[in-house]
């Protein structure tokens, strides 16, 4: 299976944000919750790989699409031929899982029952948790593992080896070049602020090249915010301050602000739409306990 060739077919007639609530992030879930399902069930590996590539392929609409999973199984059958190594049997299952994926349903055959627990296993994106009266298989059914699901949808978890894997590397950017600010890299932004004043923080020579880069760009632009312009990281007071650990002692805070106003500056956004990104990258409630 050529993961990089198949993810960039998808994606070419994909219509929706591929990071969206049923995108790319949703898929290398799904493959992973159905992945470790496999381990204890025995489970087709290669059916559980398409399926959660094709699943939500053929989405119109982030809300209710009643036929988006024939729409998906119809894609799977077309792209056969040049990208799928399946034989007929596990085939059928693809199909079948894909169709019925919305269906409530519980009882199939045990792939196509991982495929499905997989998929509701990743429910806590939208801020629901998995009930095991709707799962299939007993090893979706575990706390521990409904527990681990949940945590990793719930922070959006876009596994580090999609970029690769699926050919994604230029997604992660936009049109300026800039990283797009989603919940992982706010989390990482934010840390330049928590780390310690006027300290920069280790850089990971392990990350893409364009995003240490981009972050010690950020940082020099913090720094030259806080020292040079204090009337205008003063602006970003407002917006910002609700944020900002309640304990921050008055540097740290200006750092903040001074973190803000850098972002605000690369971005071209109004303060309240990047107070609201910034939200996303700071801890759950649970998380702060």
């Amino acid at each position: 299976m050529n993961e990089e060739k198949l993810a960039a077919k998808i994606l070419s007639q994909y219509r929706l944000n591929p990071f969206g609530t049923h995108g790319v992030s949703h898929w290398a879930r799904v493959m992973e919750n159905g992945l470790r399902l496999c381990l204890e069930n025995g489970a087709d590996q290669d059916v559980i790989r398409y399926f959660a590539l094709f699943h939500d392929s053929c989405r119109r609409n982030e809300g209710l699409d009643f036929n988006h999973g024939l729409r998906g199984a119809n894609l799977a059958r077309r792209l056969r031929r040049d990208f799928i190594r399946l034989n007929d049997t596990q085939l059928e299952l693809l199909v079948l899982a894909c169709r019925d994926h919305t269906k409530g349903r519980t009882k199939a055959h045990i792939t196509i029952q991982t495929c499905w627990d997989a998929d509701r296993l990743d429910l806590g994106r939208v801020g629901k948790i998995p009930d095991p009266a709707r799962l299939c298989t007993e090893a979706a059914k575990h706390p521990e593992t409904i527990a681990w699901a949940t945590e990793r949808a719930s922070r959006r978890i876009v596994p580090e080896w999609i970029w690769n894997a699926w050919g994604l590397k230029a997604l992660r950017f936009n049109d300026k070049g800039l990283p797009w600010l989603d919940r992982q890299m706010v989390a990482r932004i934010l840390k330049r602020v928590t780390c310690g004043f006027l300290y920069r923080e280790r850089v990971d020579m392990a990350e893409d090249k364009q995003i240490r880069d981009f972050l010690e760009m950020l940082t020099s632009m913090q720094h030259y915010n806080y020292s040079y312009r204090s009337e205008a990281i003063m602006e970003m007071k407002e917006h910002i301050m609700p944020l900002i650990p309640d304990m921050a002692h008055t540097d740290v805070i200006r750092m903040w602000l001074a973190l803000a106003l850098a972002l605000k500056d690369l971005y071209h956004m109004p303060r309240s739409r990047l107070a609201a990104i910034l939200a996303k990258g700071l801890p759950q409630p649970q998380e702060r306990e």
